[in-house]
């Protein structure tokens, strides 16, 4: 029995996920997909459309076998370390035999490379990285320019790509932490990741989620877009996950704490601005775009109000690495015959939680404080879709 892994976020589950899982087991000759998803929390620095349980179930009626989640410390993070937790997920989980993914390009040699040259960081890489960010260039930005002295025009495009990203930081993850795991690419079908248009059937997922947060359309709209196990999840929820619903969170964290760089992804200077911008507040959106400076990326911005709002700590983060990215395997949902969940307790060489008593009987403290904050944060995204 050959299990194929994928990392994904399915906020919500469309029709080029659908695709993409079973055209990746497909080519891979695979009996059984685990599949590693973020949690209520995004990597764009967003809450989830809905509840992670719900697309977890959507997804097993899809074609997944087994859903685990990425918890909030990895899931609204950055690129690297979105990938660095998914790749570790299916590594410490010890049932993938192939990693698959989708992507704007099949060039495998060219991700590889990409991969390559960032993760060795030749001097005259880092030197154009140092100048330009002391410029104010965004990192993202100083970097696809350094990397043009080792790769083509089109290349340097491909990292404008977020799955073109994640694919490279996959490779990179796989290289740093010594798992020799073959990889399957396949290029991505219809839309383009963030694009906001349709076509051939196919869409992104922020194309679904602006249309039903504007209040343009409802789930059955966009129902060829989407597969009927979604469109039914999405009809039967009243309210939809937006980051402005987490409002009331971030105002009060703003003025019950002094200072903020004990934070993840707040550094000095962001804390000092965040306390001279607290009085001019008025939703999470409109505050992230106060703080928004060249240099420094929306999303990140973004990310960071999330962390603040959950006390997710740069304390909890080494906890996080010092566990190898992978603290517990947390199981979302199985398929009925639970046969790569049984599977998965023979082999993870890390906890499995799948009752609410696991934690406590299977974590240390360190652990438990990384649980108890995944838990509060879930309380609040819960409590945010009736806001």
């Amino acid at each position: 029995m050959k299990t194929l892994g994928i990392i994904a976020e399915y906020d919500p589950f469309h029709n080029g996920h659908k695709y993409n899982l079973n055209a990746l087991k497909e080519k891979n000759n695979c009996d059984n997909v685990v599949v590693i998803m973020s949690g209520n929390y995004t990597q764009r620095g967003d809450i989830s459309l809905i509840p992670k349980d719900i697309r977890a179930l959507t997804a097993v009626k899809e074609g997944a076998d087994l859903v685990l989640e990425l918890p909030i410390f990895l899931s609204c993070s950055s690129a690297m370390d979105f990938a660095r937790g998914g790749i570790s997920f299916l590594m410490h989980s010890g049932i993938t035999d192939v990693l698959g993914f989708g992507c704007e390009t099949e060039d495998m040699s060219l991700l590889s490379r990409i991969s390559d040259i960032i993760s060795e960081e030749p001097e005259d890489y880092k030197n154009t990285i140092k100048e330009l960010t002391s410029l104010g260039y965004s990192f993202p930005k100083a970097r696809a320019e350094a990397l043009k002295e080792y790769v083509d025009e089109n290349a340097i495009k491909l990292m404008e790509e977020p799955n073109a990203i994640l694919a490279i930081e996959y490779l990179r993850a796989i290289k740093d932490l010594k798992w020799d795991m073959p990889f399957s690419v396949i290029k991505r079908k219809g839309a383009a990741h963030d694009s906001d248009h349709a076509e051939e059937g196919f869409c992104s997922a922020s194309y679904i989620r602006e249309k039903l947060l504007s209040g343009g359309s409802d789930p059955y709209d966009l129902a060829g877009f989407m597969p009927d196990s979604t469109v039914m999840a999405l009809s039967r929820h009243m309210a939809y996950g937006d980051a402005d619903n987490m409002s009331p969170f971030l105002l009060s964290e703003l003025y019950r704490l002094n200072s903020f760089d004990h934070i993840y992804d707040i550094s000095y200077d962001l804390s000092n601005r965040l306390r001279f911008a607290k009085d001019r507040f008025t939703t999470f959106s409109e505050f992230a775009l106060t703080l928004k400076t060249k240099d420094i990326t929306l999303s990140r911005i973004r990310r960071a109000l999330m962390h603040l709002i959950n006390d997710v700590t740069k304390d909890d983060m080494d906890v996080i690495k010092e566990t190898d990215y992978c603290p517990y395997i947390s199981v979302l949902a199985a398929n009925e015959s639970k046969d790569l969940l049984k599977k998965l307790y023979a082999a993870s060489d890390v906890p499995i939680l799948y009752r609410d008593s696991d934690g406590e009987r299977y974590l240390n403290e360190k652990m438990m404080l990384l649980l108890k904050k995944s838990k509060k944060a879930d309380q609040r995204y819960i409590y945010s879709l009736k806001a």
